[in-house]
């Protein structure tokens, strides 16, 4: 039997959840201003607090996989856009860790600790996963970074092809 339904209450299939990592940078908040339309969003960042109306802001460190966890599992996100990380080529070769951790580590976690709850897992990679020397490469081409950009890049989309069953990367040229 079903649950009565109470007089003058409509059911409302419920809202799905977006969890957007990295919703301060650029892409982050268009894509929570412009999501924020149709789905229940939380943005994370991590020093710069950007104040979205109708967006949950919440701060993120990449390197506390417990607090990690208990972010994905209070937004309970039906998808999660990974859209983190400094995509400045000169900053990575100059801090190679630190963007093996944003692009490689940070996916890497954000994935393993929504393993149960198996969110749509979008994935922002960019061009230089490629070598750049013929241009106008598509999606089955070999990738072979020349950069450290590129090498973190790849460890994330190679982590995420491997470990999620419902994923998609979307490499893009700079922005």
């Amino acid at each position: 039997a079903s649950a009565p339904s109470l007089p003058g209450c409509v059911s409302q299939a419920k809202t799905k959840a977006v969890l957007i990592i990295g919703g301060s940078g650029f892409i982050g908040t268009h894509l929570a201003l412009k999501l924020r339309e149709g789905y229940k969003v939380f943005a994370t960042y991590k020093s710069r607090n950007v104040q979205i109306p109708g967006v949950t802001m919440i701060p993120l460190n990449l390197d506390n996989r417990n607090w990690i966890k208990r972010v994905v599992y209070t937004a309970h996100p039906d998808v999660i856009i990974y859209a983190a990380g400094n995509n400045n080529v000169e900053w990575a070769e100059e801090y190679p860790r630190e963007a093996e951790r944003d692009h490689t580590g940070g996916p890497a976690t954000v994935s393993n600790v929504s393993d149960i709850l198996q969110p749509k897992f979008i994935l922002l990679s960019n061009c230089f996963t490629f070598d750049g020397n013929r241009g106008n490469y598509h999606e089955n081409d070999i990738v072979l970074p020349s950069t450290a950009m590129g090498k973190a890049k790849v460890g994330g989309e190679n982590f995420i092809r491997g470990k999620s069953l419902n994923y998609t990367i979307v490499r893009s040229s700079p922005v």
